[in-house]
């Protein structure tokens, strides 16, 4: 129950970010996502599709 409650508590989060902060409040993980999902290259390693070093 407590893993939903944290999953509840990341969407939350992660909806008021798009709605009013993008461009203004940096969220690593969310930003990292968000340029992967947009066909931008992954900044970091694990939102990659290979790791590559």
């Amino acid at each position: 129950m407590e893993s939903e409650k944290f999953g509840d508590f990341l969407i939350a989060v992660f909806d008021e970010w798009i709605r009013n902060d993008v461009g203004k409040t940096f969220i690593m993980n969310f930003e990292w996502a968000l340029n992967t999902w947009i066909g931008e290259s992954a900044p970091v390693c694990i939102f990659a599709r290979q790791c590559e070093i």
